[in-house]
């Protein structure tokens, strides 16, 4: 899922008399996680008949993404809202990071805090396992289109689903089921489970009878009559910012709009008035061509004379076209694949907008002719993703199998050996194995791994170096040596690296074992003669 932020507005300190409602909702959008990508915005959009408030929950779809998936013009899903209590969690995490900001911090500490609160925030909703929800609402909507070919990426289709819940603080958890399209894996399709992603946020409830009050800002997205927009992205493809809200005031009362990016500085402002006591709906509206890529957070406050409210939501800017080419899962898949394993930590820590950039500058660096309009290097990247999910797919696609990862970094084996069911590997063949795979210098034909070899090079062996076979071959392999099959890829020399940093220092070459070890055809790495740094694969075996 997406990373959460929650800010909690200090006091303001203008006088004693003066009160700050609580913010009303988590800051950023959530991104969902499974089999496919969804995003989901809460807003408190106004008080119920019962007291409670009523909370609007916005889903959207990439339509073209989606259909795509589910491999049909339409799809019928199954969405399930849950709503569980977190005031205590809140409490917790606030007394942790409520630390006042200081004249004095630069830009580069003020960033670490917004890091350090979106990796706490982030382990926090992750342990939510436990509590009963204390509402729960579900909704079957129907996406679709014409012809699913005719879609564009940026294509999106929404869905409402509203829950009237009590003020205070709120994880919230959005399930989606696709009822049109089964899982790929053998024992998924024999339960009959379909693709299946979860989104989850934290949300702030004010009391909204309360005076003044101030709902969430709703995202609009469009030009002359915009619709309602979960995502929040803004910048090449959707220029203007359009946002409303709702107040609720006893008198006269003034509401502040500004943006600011993650370093604290303010991009642009504005205000309106009301002079009338009641309910007034607002709307703010502005040009993003000023705006660098990144995230930027837009605080929204109502000011009376004796007392203020204050609700933020972020949105981010993207100029690339990349960026709206792609899914945010594809461009995190890209980062996965190309990155280091340090490298893709800090990525992982960006907002959208400055993943975009993040990436931007990594082609430009690795580009081997600036000069030229192609970047020869990224071409071959997508070629070999191409190759990738054309030859490597098993559940998933094959560019994010271990071996469409090792294939996109290191090009293709000199030779790959491969065999189903190797009935050999059950006595000291497996050991045999493991020391084609630990020594680059070996000759690794079929033979040397027969029924005749292992006793033949088993004498030559000392006890120590017999000793580590045999526990490589137990760990590797299994104690039992049931095997259904493995593939061990022989790089002669130093392979196609993508990257000259990718070059491993074994003028030798390596090997590299993947098992496939339920016979499902998913081929996992267990081991290796060189040192690894791909995300996603544990660096040694």
């Amino acid at each position: 899922m997406g990373v959460l932020l929650l800010v909690l507005a200090p006091g303001t300190g203008r006088g004693q008399n003066q009160t700050e409602a609580p913010l009303a909702s988590a800051l950023h959008p959530g991104v969902a996680s499974g089999d496919f990508e969804f995003y989901v915005d809460a807003a408190a959009i106004g008080p119920a008949d019962s007291g409670r408030v009523v909370l609007r929950v916005l889903l959207q779809f990439p339509l073209q993404q989606f259909l795509e998936t589910t491999k049909k013009n339409a799809a019928e899903l199954h969405v399930l809202a849950l709503a569980y209590e977190a005031s205590r969690a809140l409490e917790v995490l606030a007394a942790q990071h409520q630390r006042p900001d200081s004249a004095a911090d630069d830009a580069d500490a003020r960033r670490e805090r917004a890091e350090e609160s979106d990796q706490a925030m982030s382990a926090l909703l992750e342990s939510f396992g436990d509590i009963s929800p204390h509402t729960r609402v579900e909704a079957r909507p129907r996406l679709a289109a014409p012809d699913r070919a005719d879609l564009a990426v940026t294509d999106y289709q929404l869905a409402e689903i509203y829950l009237e819940m009590p003020p205070g603080d709120h994880l919230l958890e959005v399930q989606v089921e696709n009822l049109s399209r089964l899982k790929k894996g053998l024992f998924d399709k024999l339960r009959q489970r379909h693709l299946f992603a979860t989104a989850r946020l934290l949300v702030q409830l004010p009391d909204l009878a309360a005076q003044p009050a101030l709902a969430d800002p709703v995202f609009l997205a469009g030009h002359g009559t915009p619709q309602q927009y979960a995502a929040r992205v803004y910048g090449l493809l959707n220029d203007s910012l359009h946002v409303r809200t709702s107040i609720w005031v006893d008198g006269a009362a003034r509401l502040d709009a500004a943006a600011h990016d993650r370093s604290g500085e303010v991009h642009w402002r504005d205000s309106l008035f009301v002079s009338t006591p009641g309910r007034h709906d607002l709307a703010f509206h502005t040009s993003v061509n000023p705006l660098p890529a990144g995230q930027y957070v837009l605080t929204l406050t109502v000011q009376t004379p004796t007392a203020q409210a204050t609700v933020r939501r972020s949105f981010d800017v993207a100029w690339s076209l990349a960026s709206w080419k792609k899914s945010r899962r594809a461009l995190d898949f890209e980062a996965e694949t190309i990155l280091t394993e340090e490298e893709h930590r800090v990525y992982g820590n960006l907002p959208l907008g400055e993943k975009e950039r993040y990436l931007d500058a990594f082609w430009q660096r690795h580009d081997p002719t600036p000069e030229t309009a192609d970047n020869e290097l990224q071409l071959e990247f997508e070629h070999r993703v191409a190759y990738a999910d054309a030859h490597f797919s098993e559940s998933i696609r094959g560019a994010l199998t271990h071996r469409g990862k090792v294939f996109i970094r290191f090009g293709m084996p000199n030779e790959i050996q491969s065999e189903s069911l190797p009935g050999h590997l059950a006595g000291a063949g497996a050991e045999a194995l493991i020391e084609k795979v630990e020594d680059p210098y070996s000759i690794a034909d079929e033979e040397a791994m027969g029924v005749s070899a292992p006793s033949e090079t088993q004498n030559s062996r000392s006890g120590a170096e017999q000793a580590h076979l045999v526990s490589e071959a137990q760990r590797v392999v299994g104690p039992a040596r049931e095997l259904i099959g493995y593939e061990l890829w022989i790089y002669n020399g130093r392979g196609a690296p993508l990257l000259p940093r990718d070059v491993i220092g074994l003028d030798a070459g390596f090997r590299l074992l993947f098992l496939d070890n339920q016979g499902f055809g998913q081929y996992l790495l267990r081991k290796s003669s060189a040192t690894l740094d791909i995300p996603g694969l544990p660096a040694s075996y």
